[in-house]
């Protein structure tokens, strides 16, 4: 029956579960992925924003550098020393014309840095390499997403205001040609600005100082409001120029990163931005996944739960069944028995007068017996209706099992048993409600005389402890199996619930006592005895 309502458990309910879990997280899966792309989008938007802002800064230092270098000047080769030793932007300066010949620097009097300076450009001062005709040459770097197109047109668009506006006056100029060549040499990137005279080809022009830009664009790099994205400039080495406060944070947590060029002037350098996903950085398939699995261990844990509660029932409907089957036994064994011997002596078949007085005895006995099983049956259907009444009272313990003994003794006697009692001559006076405190007594004797007959004695000890009073009632007998021993108190529960059991009973006894016990704010425990054999003790707190 259990392995039926598994398999229909595990179809009706697990199957089910596991499809929708499994498409759930298939959804999950696949939204994390749409979610990472757009935040990619996003970051990589922002990234275009940011490199926009370096662009523009980096033109309008450029084409304020050519205006100062295109002014005109009487004396061009001193205009331009000047120019270098005055303008922080200006690393170098030369003038060349087309022989080839390079006027400034002048060899004989160049220092290291001039010599260095001619060594870097000479492929250009040689005529090795020929001068740019026009700054629309420069490079534009390749849009790889709608975002960087954007950003290139957005540029763009700031570039033709500015010169509208003036404030590119050496290409607005239709006299002047000039503009800014990257140049790499050892590993380094260098700008030259150079500005062409239409009337005999000389070229003025200035290599930037790259520091000096660098900390225009440090401002920046200055932001503090917000942690959950930063920014951080590389150059064509892939070396991290300069960065955000939280860009190292963030990369080392595993944030998601983008890269972008910067701009034509400064090829191959990027901004790289690093920013958490939206959620305190827990990605949202993870996140849903743990969602969703305690979604469905919790249909699980109620489906099981379910199927629990159906067995439970399941089993206490057979219990009760049962139950009802063995008291049906219990009640037609002694009637049986009881109606026999009393149809004999009725219709005068026992003559001898011995005979007739343990027939009479046979049916006080069984009588008795009918008694006690009616009891526990009535007692355990108020307890469960909570309609048991007590009345508690102060009385002498040692009194009550005294008594109790010589009233069951001839009982366990022919059941080939011998009563010993172990009790104090002095009283054990005790509050308590007397009624219930007999019963759980007697219940744990009749379960010595069922269950411990071959043992051949049975003893009942009290003893007040510190807090309490103990009547302890044993046995030699077989004892309670281990795997029983959890479930001993629990109603109907008996080792062999058939009709045919050796041992008559319901199942009710130990039940009934410990409940009985614990309403009085007591109990009754099991443990096995030193030496064979069982040992029920009932605790009742001393008052």
């Amino acid at each position: 029956m259990k392995t039926r309502y598994v398999v229909w458990y595990l179809l009706l309910v697990a199957l089910p579960t596991a499809i929708v879990g499994s498409l759930a997280s298939r959804w999950a899966r696949h939204e994390d992925t749409r979610l990472r792309r757009l935040a990619g989008v996003a970051l990589e938007e922002q990234a275009v924003i940011m490199a926009g802002h370096l662009d523009l800064l980096a033109r309008e230092i450029a084409d304020g550098l050519l205006d100062a270098l295109t002014r005109p000047a009487d004396d061009e080769a001193d205009a331009l020393r000047r120019l270098r030793a005055e303008h922080p932007l200006v690393r170098n300066v030369f003038l060349w014309t087309p022989a080839p010949e390079l006027i400034v620097p002048d060899s004989r009097w160049a220092d290291d840095e001039e010599r260095a300076f001619v060594v870097r450009y000479d492929a250009l001062f040689s005529g090795r390499r020929q001068w740019p005709v026009a700054p629309d040459e420069l490079p534009v770097a390749t849009p790889t997403s709608p975002a960087l197109a954007a950003n290139v047109m957005r540029q763009e668009a700031q570039r033709q205001t500015a010169q509208r506006r003036g404030r590119s006056a050496p290409v607005s100029r239709a006299s002047d040609h000039a503009g800014w060549l990257p140049w790499f040499w050892e590993r380094d990137l260098h700008l030259l600005g150079w500005a062409r005279s239409p009337a005999d080809g000389r070229i003025r022009g200035a290599e930037m100082e790259f520091m000096a830009l660098l900390a225009r664009f440090q401002s920046l790099f200055q932001r503090e409001n917000d942690v959950r994205i930063a920014f951080a400039l590389s150059d064509h080495n892939g070396d991290i120029l300069m960065r955000e406060r939280a860009y190292d944070e963030l990369v080392a947590r595993n944030a998601m990163t983008v890269a972008v060029p910067v701009s034509a002037l400064l090829p191959q350098w990027q901004v790289r931005a690093a920013a958490l996903p939206a959620g305190g950085g827990i990605p949202f398939a993870p996140g849903s996944v743990l969602l969703i699995a305690i979604l469905l261990i919790a249909i699980l844990a109620g489906g099981a739960l379910l199927a629990g509660q159906g067995y439970r029932h399941q089993r206490d409907a057979t219990r009760k069944t049962t139950f009802v089957s063995n008291v049906s036994h219990e009640l037609r064994t002694p009637l049986t028995t009881i109606r026999m011997y009393a149809e004999m002596l009725r219709e005068g078949r026992v003559r001898d007068g011995a005979k007739r007085n343990d027939y009479l005895d046979t049916i006080v006995s069984e009588s008795r017996r009918l008694t006690r099983l009616i009891g526990n049956v009535l007692d355990f259907g108020r307890l469960e209706q909570r309609k048991r009444t007590y009345r508690a009272e102060r009385f002498d313990a040692a009194a009550l099992l005294r008594d109790l003994a010589a009233g069951h003794e001839d009982r366990l006697r022919e059941a080939g048993m011998r009563l010993r009692l172990e009790l104090p001559d002095e009283p054990v006076e005790i509050l308590c409600d007397r009624d219930a405190l007999e019963q759980a007594a007697l219940n744990l004797l009749d379960n010595a005389a069922k269950y411990a007959e071959t043992g051949g004695e049975a003893h009942i000890a009290l003893a007040r402890g510190d807090d309490d009073v103990r009547i302890a009632v044993s046995d030699r007998g077989p004892g309670v199996p281990r795997d029983h021993v959890r479930r001993i108190f629990r109603s109907f529960h008996r080792a062999d619930d058939s009709l045919s059991a050796r041992v008559p009973g319901t199942g009710l006894g130990l039940s009934i006592a410990r409940r009985l016990m614990r309403a009085q704010g007591g109990d009754v425990l099991y443990r096995p005895r030193h030496g064979g054999g069982a040992t029920f003790e009932i605790r009742i707190p001393a008052k």
